[in-house]
């Protein structure tokens, strides 16, 4: 199976950490404790949604909460790129509009003083050939191969081109954003995300929708997301989760929902199911079956 990914991941802020820290273990050491499954699902997840949404409303990379008490999640917040940063360019939603294609490329750019690499990537294809989403059934679909690179030997790459999950199901096309009567349907086509360390492969996770998201507003201050399920598939440890949203809120100042809930439910090699509750920018919990609770934080925006 091969599979091709786009942006950013936890590993990344371990790797860059070395530049801060005066004490500098190793890559195995920095990274064994940033794949928690529950928090690479459910920052894999929530990104995946506003960072579909934000591309086409050109909302800026959201600087994640000061509050966190883990160094890990401060160094990204400080790493990560935003729309006025280092010599990337902004959102595609800010592109010229050709024949109803906005697009963006972003070749080797550095955010913030180079700490990174960031190539790739984002093309909006909109139904109307004047980029507008104006009347209902206008829709946008987002596709995006990305890549962003560390200088210690970390890459995270996310793509939206056809690739195999764990069970042989073949899907991609990124995601599609439809207006409607009232508010926007989202459907996520199928995304990919990969990451490595030294070429070595940490995370691949394959995502995309069973049942639309309903999605009040494509501004990130004041959007909801009141209903859906997408489908999760752990490709390296071979589980798929159904996570069903439940009035998901976000603001202006954050990529992650502040409040909300996501439910989900497993099969192949880890089943039963938990739930997630967002409690600030950055922020959840997760309870699973047995009333086990678990806190998590979210580093990354898309």
């Amino acid at each position: 199976m091969s599979i091709l990914v786009n942006s950013k991941n936890k590993y990344l802020l371990a790797a860059l950490s070395l530049t801060v820290f005066s004490c500098q273990p190793s890559a195995d050491q920095l990274t064994s404790d940033l794949f928690d499954d529950d928090s690479a699902e459910v920052e894999s997840v929530v990104t995946s949604v506003s960072g579909s949404i934000d591309d086409t409303s050109g909302d800026s990379y959201a600087q994640l909460s000061t509050q966190s008490t883990n160094n890990k999640y401060l160094i990204w917040s400080i790493l990560l790129p935003k729309a006025t940063a280092g010599n990337c360019p902004l959102r595609a939603a800010y592109s010229v509009c050709n024949a109803g294609v906005k697009a963006q490329s972003y070749d080797g750019c550095t955010p913030l003083g180079g700490r990174f690499e960031r190539s790739g990537e984002v093309e909006l294809s909109f139904s109307q050939s004047n980029c507008s989403l104006a009347v209902q059934g206008d829709s946008v679909v987002r596709t995006k191969v990305m890549s962003m690179n560390g200088p210690y030997g970390g890459q995270v790459n996310h793509s939206t081109d056809q690739a195999q999950d764990y069970l042989g199901q073949n899907y991609g096309g990124g995601s599609k954003l439809t207006l409607l009567d009232s508010g926007y349907q989202l459907e996520i086509l199928g995304l990919h995300k990969q990451v490595k360390v030294k070429n070595q492969e940490r995370l691949n996770i394959s995502i995309r929708t069973l049942q639309p998201l309903f999605v009040n507003q494509i501004q990130r201050d004041g959007r909801q997301v009141t209903s859906g399920q997408i489908e999760y598939n752990h490709n390296l440890a071979q589980y798929t989760s159904k996570v069903t949203f439940t009035n998901l809120q976000w603001d202006s100042s954050c990529c992650h929902p502040l409040s909300g809930q996501l439910q989900l439910e497993y099969s192949g090699s880890r089943s039963g199911t938990s739930q997630v509750e967002f409690l600030s920018c950055g922020s959840a919990q997760v309870t699973n079956a047995q009333g086990i609770v678990k806190q998590i934080e979210l580093a990354l925006c898309e």
